[in-house]
């Protein structure tokens, strides 16, 4: 008599994954609603089999907020096509991008020349394209091309939204760039304050950093008897004790108006200390006293003598004394014309 044995054994399902769906991407809505593109496939059948997906699957975003790469829930499940097989449910993802906005035209303010390519105050336009009774606000920076004035000057205008009411997000909406017309009015130009103080016979310049602007200057002298100065140079030059005024005008110029301003100039006396040297001809001041062709005097302490020597050509030499051109002289050898 044969024993016949037998063996209990379990067959495990096999599991198969769902292929041939992805989530779809939407627009902001406000709502959790999502949807899945695609027919949705057994992957990991054997045998040769094959079957339809069967099930009643719905799908949604875990909130209604605008992202990229949210994961989608669902809600009932892809049935296993036979008692051998067990399914593995999809996890999808799928993007919320944020809804865009409309705005009317902005108004820009003008503004006076400064520098900067900012334009004057926004005043914005109305918002429009909202979800239901959501609301956002806005700020807005706006610049031109460039920085010069002019009128009916385009600049392009930069939106930043805020969190607004009834649940209104920035983040869940978009506005683009805008743009706008205004003006850059020219500036008008500053002054710095300064004075003019030279000795009968001396000069000083007045330089164009008295002004803000680059605008051309030109300048006059109220009593040419006490200074004269330089029409277009600036250069004051003391002719008799006093005081007197330099008028400055200053042409108009791409960003600033025309303008003008006065500078004090007060001329004093010579005060000479002895043994200073002043010149009496044109003429060579050599390092070599033999090659000296211009003449000179010398201040004695109360009086201007003829000197028979020229003034010394460095400072060792001069020390504290000053040497007065007053003539065209040519500086020859080794002059380092000390103390002019």
């Amino acid at each position: 008599t044969a024993t016949i044995a037998t063996v209990a054994s379990n067959v495990s399902k096999k599991t198969l994954t769902i292929t041939g769906i992805t989530g779809a991407n939407k627009v902001y809505d406000g709502t959790t609603g999502a949807f899945v593109s695609g027919t949705p496939m057994y992957n990991g059948l054997v045998n040769g089999e094959a079957f339809s997906v069967t099930g009643t699957v719905a799908f949604s975003f875990v909130n209604a907020n605008a992202g990229t790469g949210k994961t989608l829930t669902n809600t009932g499940s892809y049935d296993a096509p036979s008692i051998n097989y067990a399914v593995t449910q999809p996890a999808l993802i799928a993007n919320i991008s944020p809804k865009t906005l409309s705005i009317t035209a902005a108004t820009l303010g003008s503004k006076l020349y400064d520098g900067t390519t900012a334009t004057g105050a926004i005043t914005l336009g109305t918002l429009s394209g909202f979800v239901g009774a959501e609301t956002v606000s806005a700020t807005a920076t706006g610049n031109y091309a460039t920085a010069d004035a002019g009128t009916g000057k385009t600049a392009t205008i930069t939106y930043v939204l805020v969190n607004g009411t009834n649940g209104g997000l920035a983040a869940n909406y978009s506005l683009a760039q805008g743009s706008g017309t205004g003006n850059i009015t020219k500036a008008t130009p500053v002054y710095s304050s300064t004075t003019i103080s030279v000795s009968v016979g001396g000069n000083q310049t007045i330089g164009s950093g008295i002004s803000n602007s680059p605008g051309a200057l030109t300048f006059s002298s109220l009593n040419t008897g006490i200074a004269t100065v330089g029409t277009t140079t600036g250069t004051v030059t003391g002719v008799a004790v006093g005081s007197t005024t330099v008028n400055v005008t200053q042409a108009e110029d791409t960003n600033y108006i025309a303008g003008s301003t006065t500078i004090p100039v007060t001329v004093s006396t010579i005060v000479y200390n002895n043994g200073d040297f002043r010149s009496t001809t044109d003429g060579n001041w050599h390092s070599t006293q033999a090659s000296n062709t211009a003449t000179w005097q010398t201040y004695n302490g109360s009086n201007w003598v003829a000197s028979a020597t020229a003034p010394p050509v460095n400072a060792a030499g001069l020390g504290t004394k000053t040497v007065y051109i007053r003539n065209t002289i040519l500086l020859v050898g080794n002059n380092t014309a000390p103390n002019v």
